[in-house]
């Protein structure tokens, strides 16, 4: 457990995310396939954010085929603050989701990343497949709730997923994919902090 307040503890927090690797997911729930490393919780602008990266997004090569044939793929990035109490369930106080597309254009030979739900939508143009896989599974500065929400003493679960869905294909090319491909979803990472 950490406690918010001093930057102190926010510059020893970082120091030991970035030295140690506290802050990943146990050993358990690092399954092969997607998954969620490198958490950072921080309380920026008054707002508690969190920084997180998603990891082996690209290892599926039917994600990657559906991607080099043009055809826009989308993730989504879920956030989860609940309180939690002795006796009773937790209380989920905030959700957010952060959606993320990237398309190919194979006449130009470049990448387009959109990122929507925090904001101005955003959009980057890149010919650099590895910078748009980047930009695809990186997460920055993402707000959850403003730090006034949370109560001094309690304890509060972050919770965070990612979905990779399925890629909406033309009509005229479903008959002719043997296998058509699935959404795939991380199991949730959690990080405990208290105020």
């Amino acid at each position: 457990m950490f406690r918010f307040g001093g930057a102190i503890t926010q510059v020893l927090l970082v120091a030991a995310v970035f030295f140690w690797g506290i802050g990943t997911p146990p050993l358990s729930l690092g399954a092969e396939g997607p998954h969620i490393e490198r958490i950072i919780l921080s309380d920026a602008d008054e707002h508690l954010v969190v920084y997180f990266r998603l990891e082996d997004a690209f290892l599926n090569k039917e994600t990657n085929q559906v991607i080099q044939a043009g055809i826009r793929t989308d993730f989504t990035f879920q956030a989860e603050l609940l309180q939690v109490r002795a006796l009773l369930p937790a209380q989920t106080l905030a959700k957010v989701e952060l959606k993320k597309s990237i398309s190919y254009d194979p006449l130009s030979g470049k990448y387009t990343v959109k990122t929507r739900g925090t904001g101005e939508p955003a959009a980057t143009t890149t010919s650099n497949l590895i910078l748009a896989q980047y930009l695809m599974t990186e997460v920055s500065d993402l707000k959850i709730s403003p730090m006034a929400k949370l109560k001094k003493g309690a304890t509060y679960r972050v919770r965070l997923r990612a979905v990779i869905h399925k890629p909406e294909i033309p009509p005229n090319f479903k008959y002719k994919l043997i296998i058509a491909p699935r959404d795939l979803v991380t199991d949730w990472y959690e990080v405990e902090i208290e105020r």
